[in-house]
């Protein structure tokens, strides 16, 4: 769904998946301290400099540690490892499931990511009326990239898919 070009070296790649990790990743942190105590923010920058240190099986330690304790922001962090295959192979359906965790935590970034795993069919069956839902949920949270990408989705629905997609996200005002 998104524009990507391939690297020509192994360590552009890793250099660049970093760069693109840690901007979805400090655009999510801002409520990181409104939603988590003071050791989980600790614990989850902990988290951030291992990465920056390229030790990513700490950083997916801690970060697993705090997902299984709610929260969004390390769901998605130890989701865009799995994704990447980072310090570990890549594993599409954990990254799936960390995404629709963060997703369903309220984590905007999440919803985005969960809504391209589910457009596309990764780690999963493919599912264009919860990519949909998701999408704009993500787009409501004021994601400018999650309005343009539920456009297209929204474009790629039948009139069944719509109605079903409008009824989920009634539903989920409720």
């Amino acid at each position: 769904m998104r524009p990507s070009r391939r690297p020509k070296s192994a360590a552009a790649a890793v250099t660049i998946a970093a760069a693109a990790f840690l901007f979805t990743i400090l655009s999510a942190f801002g409520t990181l301290a409104r939603a988590e105590s003071k050791d989980s923010e600790t614990r989850f920058t902990e988290g951030l400099a291992a990465f920056d240190a390229g030790d990513y099986a700490t950083a997916l330690e801690i970060w697993e540690t705090l997902a299984d304790q709610g929260s969004g922001e390390a769901q998605l962090a130890a989701a865009q490892i799995y994704q990447d295959g980072l310090g570990v192979p890549a594993n599409p359906r954990k990254a799936r499931k960390l995404y629709e965790r963060a997703a369903r935590s309220g984590n905007a970034v999440g919803a985005l990511n969960y809504a391209e795993f589910l457009f596309e069919g990764r780690g999963g069956p493919r599912d264009p009326v919860g990519a949909y839902v998701w999408m704009k949920r993500a787009a409501g949270q004021g994601r400018q990239w999650a309005v343009r990408q539920s456009r297209i989705i929204g474009q790629s629905l039948n009139a069944e898919e719509k109605q079903e997609a409008q009824q989920q996200l009634e539903e989920a005002d409720m």
